[in-house]
């Protein structure tokens, strides 16, 4: 009896900046998904996963100094009290201030992510 087993398939990974940096190239006016993802040896269908999470939760956003932010200043001041937080953010033209009860930061997060874009 013969006991060979099956190699098992290695899982690649691929760090945030890379992404961030295909989601970017991908976003350029004329752009090819599948193109773009066949000539960094991906799947497309990878890459649109990547840009999905990217327009949803803007998961792999490039670094600071890559990107315009539209607000000027963010100042985060002392908790109003032990069960909230106040978020104040000022651009040229708006102002925002924002309380946000602590069990529910995580969620506002990925709201104000959605609407700053």
């Amino acid at each position: 009896m013969n006991d060979i087993m099956p190699l098992k398939p290695v899982r690649r990974s691929y760090s945030a900046d890379f992404k961030a940096e295909l989601v970017k190239a991908s976003q350029q006016p004329g752009v090819s998904l599948a193109g773009l993802a066949l000539r960094h040896g991906l799947n497309a269908n990878l890459l649109r996963r990547w840009v999905r999470e990217h327009e949803r939760e803007g998961k792999h956003l490039a670094t600071q100094s890559d990107t315009a932010m539209p607000f000027v200043a963010v100042s985060l001041p002392a908790p109003v009290s032990s069960h909230s937080c106040q978020l104040q953010m000022q651009g040229k033209d708006l102002q925002v201030t924002l309380s946000v009860p602590l069990h529910q930061l995580e969620q506002c997060s990925g709201l104000l992510l959605r609407l700053l874009r």
